[in-house]
């Protein structure tokens, strides 16, 4: 079989070392430990131990991997335990990220007395130490985040300590844990575990822990809340959620509990933030939200079912899985098996569908969450609130805006097929990132397989044929590469057919539908090909019924993709949203990928539909000599005047020259002074246009704000102020003919807009002399997450802006209280009109709103004769709200 269950990975990991050299330790057990010496320095490893269960919940820092044991007798002295090897008195030493856990007491009752990890300044070593009672055993453990080696350093102070620990035996107590399991253990040590200690003296086999996990444990077990309301729950005991990822927040695989909430139709919001404005939650942990729509499974097809058991209660469903994957019914109905469920069995398991998620979003408190969505009236949204890696309890309170919204989230499966007219690329099989199959980036030249002959063994030498072919024949894979597994590669591979496919430039459009695949390791990337003759505003749109990752790549026009991982621009969708994308590109060779946004099954030859257009930006002219690149929709809506294709904003955009810092320096967290970086340029050259590259990695860059300073001319521009939450990492270019910014993971780059503070952005700098010191000024506002300033450049268009000219036009004008006859005069006839449209809308009405006192005021203002006509720009004119003409004048009568 093609996988291995959870409970033999220990074991596996335990003959693995035995294998390569190893051992299992003689101390790998709390009853069978060494003894140490006080002082002494003892040679000792965890190379194959294994996790020790009497070790229970963490001392200290948390238990992740297999320890060792030893016992010291005390003496009453301070007593230090040290693997560190600057450790002043007596130094220890390790090769790997060691952990101490201190211990008193019988290995099934452990006193835990002090615990670390660290404590050797810049090593990774650790260091413990505790007050000894003399003669008393203690009991040292010493585990890490990894196995390796070491030498354990043991000394006491020499001076005698009072108020040791008490080493008497534990009294221990049921502890419920997720599962639900049982343990009996002490009330801090179940508490620090995550569980609900029961009671002092009582044992597991006199409870049951099914009592204590929430009732609305599981999607199918929701509780229905009212709109508004406020709620109380709690985590505690819950079960993992196998979930999708529901952005900006990875949700899946931790306990949780869920509510029911019915659509009003208006925006709904859902929070544990104490601050909240409106309706106040709470929450004593680290909460997290997410928003699911559609239908919850009841299958247990649909949900991974116990350790070691196969098969599920859709028979149908049931073949269907276990044909494509014997696993699911031979060994583990396991979360991958799910996953094939969801898309081979779509009656039976259709799934909830993402509408959004928070973590951290409150003002009072970043452990506390809030989400709004727009609601569709009657629709069932399902509330899952779990958090980031801690149970605890809550307030959930809900609540609506009160006003109607138009914009529901999709909430049913949609079905999408390729549209025969599509081009299709030329990829017959799915692959892995590398996409050799269709002669993608990195394609090799003459690559000759052992997939196309029989072969000994299972599997053979090009992963993405052998992944094709076992899926059709899983024989292929877990028994032996016979005959028949050959002849499959020669039918459906291209390493067997001796060609190597070109990848064509696609042509700017057109409409392209390939296919893609996924499972819980493995993706296959599309890449695409775009040549551009001259510079171009490209935008590339994508309909997929998955949620995909796609975007164009930074490769600066060079043609060649190899080892790239930075967009241009980059959008993830949610499934069956149709996104576009763009950015202005050089003339050039570019690249483009699309690939499933997430490691999880989609079947192979899934269908998505790509379309790429190129559109030479032209000048827009908003009047008073502002002038912007853009093409012509944008400008049209952003209410400029195109000037048609190529039009520059600039005559001549001179010599680009640039000045480039690598301060690579910390920003201050939660400091509002902030960091500073000056460029100091001596050459004096007049400015036409400026733009600004940043390179900022950092942790939230919605706590972020960068301005930009000359400091002899004292113009300022703010380019970034505190958007993109949930987004991490800036590598953007800062430009004013650049986009409103996108907000992107797993960086936000591209070509964008600059924030407009007063009216003003980079066009502030034009026209001004560049000799002088710059300065880019970057603040991180609030605590937590942190980033660097790493590099950043000023790109000089030494060319001088010229200035746009708007054309003129006849404006003609409505006259305002002309509301009878239309005749440019206002008189008796329009009074008498508005008269009778009284406390009514009509054509009176020069607002829409019913006729009153206003609007006789304004009528007698305008009595007699209306100036019809004025000559100006459209843009003058539409401030009018007049009908405008370009190239007339008064002389042409207005209709």
């Amino acid at each position: 079989m093609k996988r291995t269950p959870i409970s033999l990975i220990g074991a596996t990991f335990a003959l693995s070392a035995l294998l390569a050299g190893g051992h299992v330790q003689a101390n790998d057990f709390c009853d069978a430990p060494d003894h140490v010496e006080v002082p002494s320095v003892t040679f000792g490893g965890t190379l194959g131990a294994i996790e020790d269960p009497e070790a229970g919940p963490a001392c200290g820092p948390p238990i992740t991997t297999g320890g060792v044991w030893y016992t010291v007798t005390g003496t009453g002295n301070t007593i230090t335990a040290t693997t560190c090897p600057s450790d002043p008195v007596q130094p220890g030493s390790a090769d790997f990220d060691t952990r101490i856990s201190i211990y008193c007491g019988p290995c099934e009752a452990l006193n835990c007395i002090v615990g670390a990890d660290g404590g050797c300044g810049f090593f990774s070593q650790t260091t413990v130490s505790w007050c000894s009672e003399l003669d008393a055993e203690y009991r040292i453990f010493v585990h890490g985040s990894e196995q390796g080696l070491f030498d354990l350093s043991v000394y006491d102070d020499g001076t005698p300590c009072a108020d040791p620990p008490d080493c008497a035996p534990a009294v221990l107590g049921a502890c419920c844990l997720p599962g639900p399991d049982c343990i009996d253990s002490t009330e801090s040590v179940c508490l620090d575990a995550g569980g609900v200690y029961v009671a002092e003296g009582m044992t597991c086999g006199e409870i049951d822990c099914l009592d204590l996990v929430p009732a609305n444990d599981g999607c199918e077990n929701a509780t229905v809340v009212a709109v508004p309301s406020t709620t109380d729950g709690s985590t505690i005991l819950a079960n993992d959620d196998q979930v999708d990822f529901c952005p900006p927040v990875f949700t899946g695989g931790v306990p949780g509990v869920w509510y029911l909430v019915e659509g009003t139709g208006n925006k709904i919001t859902v929070t544990t933030c104490s601050g909240d404005p409106v309706q106040p939650g709470a929450a004593d942990y680290d909460t997290v939200l997410t928003v699911y729509c559609g239908d919850c499974n009841t299958s247990t097809c649909c949900k991974p079912q116990p350790l070691n058991e196969g098969g599920c209660d859709d028979l149908e469903c049931q073949d269907a899985v276990c044909e494509l994957d014997p696993f699911c019914c031979d060994v583990w109905w396991d979360p991958i098996c799910v996953r094939q469920a969801t898309f081979l069995c779509p009656t039976v398991c259709a799934p909830v569908f993402c509408v959004g998620s928070n973590d951290d979003a409150c003002d009072a408190s970043f452990l506390q969450s809030t989400f709004n969505w727009c609601s569709e009236a009657g629709r069932s949204y399902w509330v899952l609130v779990n958090g980031a890696g801690s149970t605890g309890e809550f307030t959930l309170s809900v609540y609506d805006d009160g006003q109607a919204c138009d914009e529901p989230p999709i909430c049913e499966r949609c079905e999408f097929e390729c549209p025969a007219t599509d081009h299709v690329e030329n990829e017959p099989n799915c692959g892995i990132p590398e996409d050799i199959v269709n002669g993608g980036c990195n394609s090799p030249i003459g690559f000759t397989s052992d997939c196309c002959t029989p072969n000994e063994g299972p599997g053979c030498d090009d992963l993405i044929c052998q992944f094709a072919v076992c899926e059709i024949a899983p024989y292929c894979c877990a028994e032996g590469w016979d005959a028949g597994c050959a002849q499959l590669a020669i039918d459906i591979c291209s390493v067997c057919d001796g060609l190597v496919y070109p990848m064509e430039p696609i042509l700017p459009g057109e409409s392209y539908c390939s296919t893609v695949g996924a499972t819980n390791d493995r993706r296959d990337v599309d890449w695409y090909k775009l040549q551009l003759d001259e510079d171009a505003f490209v935008e590339m749109t994508v309909t997929a019924p998955f949620s995909p990752i796609f975007g164009i790549v930074d490769n600066f026009g060079i043609d060649s993709c190899e080892g790239l991982s930075v967009f241009v621009a980059m959008a993830v969708p949610l499934a069956c949203e149709t996104t576009t994308v763009g950015a202005y590109l050089n003339a050039g060779t570019w690249y483009m990928l699309l690939a499933p946004a997430r490691f999880e099954f989609l079947p192979c030859q899934t269908e998505y539909q790509l379309s790429v257009t190129a559109t030479k930006p032209g000048g827009c002219c908003f009047g008073g000599g502002v002038c912007f690149d853009r093409d012509e929709e944008d400008c049209f809506v952003e209410g400029g005047v195109y000037l048609g294709p190529g039009a520059d904003c600039f005559g001549d955009d001179g010599d680009v020259v640039s000045y480039t810092s690598m301060p690579d320096v910390e920003i201050p967290d939660a400091n509002p002074n902030g960091v500073t970086d000056t460029i100091v340029i001596s050459e004096s050259m007049p400015i036409g246009k400026l733009t600004v590259d940043t390179v900022i990695p950092h942790g939230w860059i919605s706590e972020l704000t960068i301005t930009l300073t000359h400091v002899e001319s004292g113009t300022s521009a703010t380019l970034f102020r505190q958007v993109c939450e949930g987004a991490v990492n800036l590598d953007a270019t800062f430009d004013d003919d650049g986009l409103d910014i996108e907000c992107g993971y797993p960086a936000t780059t591209g070509i964008i807009a600059p924030l407009e503070v007063n009216g003003s952005r980079l066009a502030a700098f034009q026209g001004i002399d560049t000799a002088g010191s710059w300065k880019l000024h970057v603040e991180d506002r609030v605590l937590f997450e942190i980033g660097r300033l790493e590099a950043w450049t000023l790109n000089i268009h030494t060319g001088a802006p010229v200035p746009c000219e708007l054309p003129t036009g006849r404006c003609c004008i409505p006259c305002p209280g002309d509301c009878a006859d239309g005749d440019g005069t206002v008189g008796m006839a329009d009074l008498a009109a508005m008269l009778d449209q009284w406390g009514s809308t009509g054509s009176c009405s020069s607002d829409g709103e019913p006729i009153g006192f206003r609007h006789i005021l304004e009528l007698l203002g305008s009595w007699g004769s209306c100036p019809p006509c004025s000559t100006g720009s459209s843009l003058d004119c539409s401030a009018l709200g007049g009908d405008w003409l370009q190239g007339s004048d008064c002389s042409v009568p207005c209709d």
